[in-house]
């Protein structure tokens, strides 16, 4: 955006109360957080007196989040490692208006050792993406970091699923906090790039980790011998007194036997078609239990696996002793 441009959308927008909302829709989501930008250093120096900046923000702000709902095409940095949506010290995710600041980005942190892959969101796609950080535990998004940008939250575009009026059988199992803990983790530890205190930094996130481990509730697929099966109240799966429930297993190539577990239906589609196969709703405990003569547990094996073995178990063994 060169200064001519600026000093237009200054005397359009900044300088002048009386514009459309048609005036708005040649103005590109740069631009509009170019506005929002320049309210805001004008507001904090008090360059103009006697003006509403308040009102001018959440205009140029309701607009924005309206033209991101709209747009055709907006891209996503991804971790190269984990495969999942970058996270930065903040917990964001960063999302780029333009390819070209989506390439200037990418070129910039791959030099910086943060490896980075940008995802192309298409049409339906866009919405999509928003709908899966729900699932991550994403809440904070950075447009276009690198350029003029903002943090905006994840629910100003696509408000979280109200499921106050819905029973808990119908309620789909979901883990955010797990998810946005695993990806956290998995990106610092996976990293490369050395920084200060990188080792308690790491500490501290699978200490996090753990924590919601312990929280959290499981899918593990199952086959049942007849479909005598119910959901109580809470939505867990009760199965009629008798009935024989077979665990999957899944084999490594070292045809060791390990118990899947998933976060969500998200993760368990990655790995196993839930139309051929039922699930069990189990705490962390529970699959303690059922893997007891297994190799152990992986939690989303298609994902961001993170396998329990005998070692980690001691190591989860103990930390949950120390929180009692």
């Amino acid at each position: 955006m060169d200064n001519k441009r600026k000093d237009e959308l200054g005397s359009l927008f900044v300088f002048n109360n009386k514009y459309s909302n048609k005036e708005f829709e040649k103005v590109t989501i740069q631009e509009l957080v170019f506005l929002i930008y320049t309210i805001r250093v004008f507001k904090e120096k008090e360059i103009l007196k006697n003006y509403d900046y308040d009102t001018k923000i959440i205009t140029f702000t309701k607009v924005l989040i309206n033209k991101i709902k709209l747009t055709k095409k907006l891209y996503i940095a991804y971790d190269k490692n984990t495969k999942y949506p970058y996270l930065d010290f903040q917990g964001r995710a960063w999302i780029f208006s333009e390819k070209e600041f989506a390439d200037k980005a990418e070129e910039y942190f791959n030099k910086e050792e943060t490896f980075l892959q940008m995802k192309e969101l298409i049409n339906l796609n866009v919405m999509n993406e928003f709908g899966k950080l729900h699932y991550l535990g994403i809440e904070k998004v950075i447009i276009d970091n690198g350029q003029y940008n903002i943090e905006i939250n994840r629910n100003d575009i696509l408000p979280s699923p109200d499921y106050s009026n819905i029973p808990a059988r119908k309620i789909p199992v979901m883990n955010p906090k797990l998810q946005f803990a695993m990806i956290y983790f998995f990106q610092y530890a996976y990293s490369g790039k050395n920084y200060k205190n990188k080792a308690e930094v790491i500490r501290g996130l699978e200490a996090n980790m753990l924590e919601e481990v312990l929280r959290a509730k499981f899918l593990l697929p199952i086959k049942l011998e007849s479909d005598n099966i119910g959901i109580d109240s809470n939505g867990a799966n009760v199965v009629e007194k008798g009935s024989k429930v077979n665990f999957t297993v899944i084999k490594d190539k070292d045809s060791l036997r390990w118990l899947p577990a998933f976060t969500d239906w998200y993760e368990f589609n990655k790995a196993f078609d839930k139309s051929k196969l039922k699930s069990s709703i189990c705490s962390f405990e529970d699959i303690l239990t059922i893997s007891k003569n297994l190799e152990g547990i992986v939690i989303n094996c298609n994902g961001l696996a993170l396998k329990i073995d005998e070692n980690n178990r001691k190591v989860i063994m103990e930390f949950m002793e120390n929180k009692k």
